[in-house]
């Protein structure tokens, strides 16, 4: 079931693009001027842009819980910020965002979070540009809660449920895109990740510092196709080596995006990804610790998607990809995971809105990247499914109003890992 909803998917995404005529001429990078052509037509000539968003919105499963879920109203409210300063040839963004989620009834009854973007574009020359940004999160929820659940008609028991969401998170990512040629550009693109998590249990599978050096030289085959060689080299170092296990790897693929009408476009990449890990140490059944080296895991990298309007007022993007990711599950060394997305727009009128948006994540981890493939036995899967469904009205150019709903399902082989979870929500977003 699983593999014919892939093959479906991808299937159509070319179908989609083979069957679009009318070429017009493919859009290449930004290089220097014309920044604030990049900003939303609203802030367009403002340096400072408050804004705000709050709603109120109703959870079926708070902690996403496999059995026994708690239901509750909470709170969000969310302030930001933006700095944008434009220069002739340079542009300054800066951006905060503050959360605050006030649940009904839980002790503690909040969470917050904090996220600051900082974004620097400077043209050096007619043919040179860098790009640098960074995006920090930190992200507070209890680490314990303690709630009541009935096992009987007058036996109950206290149990204690802990959240993984504890956490510092950052990317750094520095970029130097360079026009070679009327018919050749180039880039270069190195990214730091840093996540540490409080929780003393979870930081033994997530802590960790990811880094990787990317390049990507594009080749103007017509003016409304060019052709994109890449390749990218990544070192994941975690913190605990115990548990889980350092890699390197290497990304080659070849790809081509095509302008098939002034609306339609396609992507499409592929390659294979070839991971290497470091040398480990398990317990073996004796109790005798043994040295694992040598392990390596082969996949295919697959990135193709489609942007196309049905009409003036619907417009849809479809998307697949196929890569190797890294995962918290202390059993396996990594999993292969295929993803499928799906998005639609669509204005009723000028005021009125709806966008839908759909993601089906397949993860698989395979018994040849298990810590103990002995002991394993199988494969394990997980299958993630995401709905988002938003209604928009327009009160006035920067005041909108909407109505969502969003919804979570997980089926996963590892115990206790799996849930359902339904978000619906109303509230109000403005620019000032």
């Amino acid at each position: 079931m699983k593999g014919t909803v892939v093959v479906a998917a991808f299937a159509a995404v070319m179908a989609l693009a083979l069957s679009a005529e009318g070429a017009q001429p493919v859009s290449g990078p930004v290089l220097g001027g014309a920044y604030d052509e990049l900003l939303p037509i609203l802030v367009r000539g403002r340096t400072f842009v408050p804004s705000f968003k709050f709603r109120f919105e109703y959870d079926t499963n708070i902690f996403t819980e496999e059995t026994d879920p708690v239901k509750m109203w909470k709170l969000v409210i969310e302030p930001k910020f933006d700095i944008h300063i434009l220069r002739e040839l340079s542009y300054y963004g800066f951006s905060y965002q503050y959360s605050l989620q006030v649940y009904e009834d839980r002790d503690p009854d909040t969470d917050q979070s904090h996220d600051f973007t900082l974004t620097l574009n400077q043209k050096v020359s007619e043919r040179v540009e860098i790009r640098v940004r960074d995006r920090y999160r930190n992200m507070q929820e209890p680490e314990l809660v303690e709630a009541t659940v009935e096992e009987g008609l007058a036996d109950e028991r206290l149990v204690t449920r802990r959240l993984r969401n504890d956490r510092d998170y950052n990317v750094f990512s520095p970029t130097l895109t360079l026009r070679v040629s009327p018919k050749i550009n180039a880039s270069g693109t190195y990214e730091h990740i840093w996540v540490d998590y409080d929780d003393v249990d979870v930081s033994l599978t997530g802590d960790r510092i990811g880094q990787s050096a990317a390049a990507t030289a594009n080749y103007v085959l017509s003016p409304q196709t060019y052709l994109t060689l890449y390749y990218r080299y990544q070192d994941i170092d975690y913190d605990s080596d115990e548990i889980k296990v350092d890699s390197t790897s290497s990304i080659v693929s070849v790809g081509a995006t095509r302008q098939f009408t002034p609306t339609v476009s396609g992507t499409l990449r592929a390659g294979a990804e070839w991971r290497e890990f470091a040398d480990f140490t398990r317990t073996a059944d004796d109790g005798s610790d043994e040295l694992v080296s040598g392990q390596t895991q082969t996949a295919p990298y697959i990135d193709a998607s489609v942007r196309a309007p049905l009409s003036d007022t619907l417009s849809t993007q479809v998307g697949y990809s196929y890569r190797i990711e890294e995962t918290t599950e202390a059993a396996f060394l990594s999993q292969e995971l295929q993803s499928v997305y799906f998005g639609i727009s669509q204005s009723f009128t000028d005021r009125f809105s709806a966008v839908f948006n759909a993601t089906l994540d397949f993860g698989k981890h395979k018994l040849d990247e298990a810590r103990y493939p002995d002991r394993t036995q199988s494969d394990f899967d997980e299958q993630t499914i995401l709905f988002a469904l938003v209604f928009r009205y327009r009160i006035k150019p920067n005041w909108h109003v909407e109505v969502g709903w969003r919804f979570s399902d997980v089926d996963s082989d590892f115990p206790g890992a799996s849930y359902r979870r339904h978000r619906t929500f109303a509230g109000i977003s403005a620019i000032f």
